[in-house]
């Protein structure tokens, strides 16, 4: 069987407590450090903040949030903030009659809330934040930003910020969204020009992220989607506008995924894909000082801020492009599409002609005419170790670093859902292909998890094995057999990556693995590793669905009659046979349970004893 191709999810961003999004020395110093504050320590310092909070005094009110910036700066401190219901007794302060303390205290919720703490999140919304958050912006109604005080419109900027950690990860936020009247406020900060392009550029992340799946919104957007197609017509050199462009290119898809604006979309995409950020990257780290602590110069720190707004812009048009394809070809179930047939058992369709169909004729041209597949090729290589060493160091640039893994797990989900819609050829054909294959398994994040310093990101492991799996499954499906370099050794070592525990790895594994001995099926010594590997996963796995997953892989490599004696060697029917019981069931108490994964666990339960039966035949 394939897989079908998953949109990108929503990500938690990581908190940005600067406006510029880096953070200070301080802050990161206090993420990275071990440094704890006593628990007694931390009752009176929060109690004396929660009293001030409450004071009737102006002064000692933004005294005591300033105190709450303090204090939230050390990610040790959030629980405790947690704890004494801190967020509850802020929250109102977004409606005071003082401006500073409404500034400070949309601020000071705008970084909790993007924090990483999903509790943030919830203990926000249980605690009423949005009736508050949207009193204060319909204030805004009638905000003009060529007179408003500087204080008053970058409360507006904390406000965006803040709905958009709130609406893109929590739904009952959303809804609250969906039925207030605050839309039309926003999409009064569509000019930058007037508003000025922080506000401008926030105001579209949070539209792009409101109106994804959201028919409520993306209808009303609609009528104002001349507005965007305005910025995506923009031309310039700053980084800032080519973020401004791709989050428009977002939201007009999102809008309607079959618009017909859809090659100003690609056009953009590939504007915002063309820079090689990796080369800037490199060319900061020789600027940066080599004590942690030391501060930037004024250039280096100008060029950091330019490489992390070309990053984002990056992040974000890989993820256009990968739910593009996906909401372009929502109907186009592969894993569903098999029959019982010995022709199409082994799950591979010559040629895979059918799969190119799952887009739309304009999308074809539009990604073939501005390169989109060699621009995502071109990025697979990860930064060099020397230079991800120097970007950690600086205390200033780090979260640089955790972008630009970020940027390599967009890269492999791209290539994921492309590598199964464009010609191969965009890529060099088979054997280029191939060599990409090689090219990712080099990659140090997914080589050896084994090996000492080895940095086990489970994000990018799981893209880089879904990308493998599905560059593999595009391979064999012209049946490529020219793997001459593939040896035992690198078997285990991808065997190794297979018994991560997080289960999509397992699962990525289980059908490279697969496909590799689908595709090595006339080298017995390297079938029967894969056999021997294949049905140990099936026998341990607890999760069903995972044994289905390895169950199927192994069905697919023995489907071969040229495997009957590897088969007879690693006993494969009579072991296929004692798991038949716990596996049906297994089927029968979790059935309700599988969710997505039915589909594929209900075709392997019902192929599985005609396999037996047919094997059994013949071994």
């Amino acid at each position: 069987m394939g897989k079908a191709r998953p949109r990108h999810k929503k990500n938690r961003r990581h908190n940005i407590t600067q406006p510029t999004g880096i953070p200070s020395v301080k802050v990161t110093e206090l993420e990275d450090s071990e440094f704890s504050v006593p628990e007694s320590d931390k009752d009176i310092s929060i109690d004396d903040i929660i009293e001030e909070i409450k004071s009737s005094s102006v002064q000692e009110r933004l005294c005591g949030l300033q105190s709450l910036v303090t204090l939230a700066e050390n990610p040790n401190s959030v629980e405790t903030i947690i704890k004494h219901k801190v967020l509850k007794i802020v929250a109102p302060l977004l409606v005071d009659g003082s401006s500073e303390v409404r500034n400070l205290s949309a601020g000071v919720l705008r970084n909790l809330s993007a924090s990483g703490s999903m509790q943030v999140i919830e203990m926000l919304v249980k605690d009423d934040i949005m009736t508050p958050l949207i009193t204060l912006f319909l204030q805004y109604t009638e905000w003009n930003p060529e007179t408003a005080k500087a204080e008053d419109s970058d409360t507006l900027l904390q406000l965006v910020n803040l709905l958009w950690n709130l609406c893109e990860t929590d739904e009952t936020a959303l809804k609250h969204f969906n039925s207030a009247n605050i839309l039309n406020i926003l999409l009064r900060c569509l000019n930058y020009q007037t508003v000025g392009l922080d506000l401008c550029v926030t105001v579209c992340q949070c539209l792009n992220s409101v109106s994804e799946d959201n028919t409520i919104i993306a209808s009303s957007l609609r009528h104002h989607e001349s507005d965007f197609l305005k910025i995506l017509a923009l031309t310039s050199s700053d980084q800032r506008l080519l973020l401004l462009k791709t989050l428009a290119a977002g939201i007009v898809v999102n809008l309607n995924p079959s618009s017909p604006w859809l090659e100003a979309v690609v056009a953009t995409l590939s504007e915002t894909l063309e820079a090689d950020v990796h080369q800037q990257i490199c060319q900061l780290s020789s600027q940066l000082p080599l004590n942690s602590s030391t501060l930037l110069s004024e250039d280096a720190l100008t060029l950091l801020k330019n490489i992390q707004t070309l990053v984002d812009a990056q992040v974000m048009a890989l993820e256009i492009l990968t739910n593009l394809i996906s909401s372009q070809d929502d109907e186009m179930d592969v894993e569903s599409e098999e029959s019982g047939s010995d022709e199409e058992l082994d799950g591979w369709t010559e040629g895979d002609e059918t799969q190119l169909l799952g887009l739309s004729s304009e999308i074809h041209e539009a990604l073939d005419k501005y390169n989109l597949a060699k621009l995502v090729y071109m990025k697979i290589s990860s930064l060099p170790e020397n230079v991800m060493d120097i970007i950690t160091n600086c205390a200033q640039s780090r979260a640089l670093a955790k972008r630009a893994v970020r940027l390599q797990c967009c890269v492999y989900l791209c290539l994921n859902n492309l590598v199964s819609v464009v010609d191969m050829e965009q890529f060099g054909g088979p054997h280029a292909l191939y060599s990409l294959v090689s090219n990712i398994f080099k990659q140090r994040l997914c080589l050896n998890p084994q090996q000492p310093g080895f940095e086990c990101n489970a994000e990018l492991i799981e893209a880089s094995t879904a990308a493998i799996r599905a560059i593999l499954l595009r391979l064999a499906s012209f049946k490529f057999s020219d793997l001459g370099d593939i040896n035992p050794y690198d078997l285990e070592e991808i065997f190794k990556i297979g018994i991560l525990p997080e289960p999509r790895v397992q699962a990525n594994v289980a059908r490279i693995v697969g496909t590799l001995g689908v595709l090595l099926v006339n080298n017995p010594l390297l079938v029967k590793m894969v056999g021997n590997y294949l049905l140990e996963a099936v026998e341990r796995q607890p999760a069903l669905w995972l044994s289905a997953e390895a169950l199927d892989s192994l069905m697919d490599v023995f489907a071969d009659d040229c495997t009957d004696h590897t088969a007879a060697e690693i006993n494969l029917v009579p072991r296929l046979q004692a798991l038949t019981h716990r596996l049906k069931s297994k089927m029968r108490q979790e059935r309700k349970m599988l969710g997505e994964h039915y589909p594929v666990v209900s075709t392997v339960m019902t192929n599985l004893s005609p396999f037996i039966k047919y094997k059994g035949t013949r071994v």
